[in-house]
């Protein structure tokens, strides 16, 4: 009986060094990933660039249009069927708790 377990859990005997290996196996290759540090490297580069191309712009650019405070739009839904579903939806959740829990009254 116990050759005929072995032979079950035969296929899983190829795995059992993977046990406790908390990353992705593709993630640990070098021939198929990048290592962190190049990521981080290749980042800093980008944002130097985009920095410097942005104190480049915003020096040539003309301020005239743009605006010169964040005004207030509004508050709440934008039209009166947002406003429907929104408090119908809680309607519906409100129910269901109240159902849930007394369903777990009656039950204990």
């Amino acid at each position: 009986m116990a050759v005929a377990e072995e032979e079950d859990y035969r296929e899983i005997l190829f795995w059992v060094h993977t046990l406790g290996y908390r990353g992705h196996v593709m993630s640990k290759s070098r021939q198929f990933s990048t290592t962190m540090t190049a990521l981080r490297e290749h980042r800093a580069a980008w944002r130097k660039e985009r920095g410097q191309q942005g104190a480049e712009s915003a020096s040539t650019q003309d301020d005239s249009d743009a605006p010169t405070q964040w005004e207030f739009e509004r508050v709440g839904h934008i039209s009166l069927g947002d406003r429907v579903l929104v408090v119908s939806a809680f309607g519906r959740a409100r129910e269901q708790r109240f159902a849930a829990r007394s369903a777990m009254t009656e039950g204990a």
